[in-house]
């Protein structure tokens, strides 16, 4: 008896969750999608994807150029640590 109790408990718990899963992900995803709007339009006031594009090739060459400039620097033993 105590078998199918808790059979149906879980049966009871795997329909609610199938039911309001779906629900709950549509609203979150409608409710971060307005959040994004939001935080993209005060990212453009605030910086010009011009700006931004040049930001963003920093962060990429910076380590290159680094690593470049570590290596002739260090001693020749340790070339490799200044690459690191």
């Amino acid at each position: 008896m105590l078998v199918i109790i808790l059979f149906l408990i879980f049966c009871t718990f795997g329909l609610i969750g199938y039911a309001l899963i779906p629900i709950i992900y549509g609203k979150s995803f409608v409710l971060n999608e307005s959040r994004q709007r939001k935080l993209s339009s005060n990212m453009e006031q605030l910086m010009s994807r011009k700006e931004a594009k040049k930001l963003s090739r920093l962060f990429v060459y910076a380590p290159i150029l680094l690593s470049g400039t570590f290596y002739f620097v260090f001693p020749e033993g340790l070339q490799v640590l200044g690459i690191i």
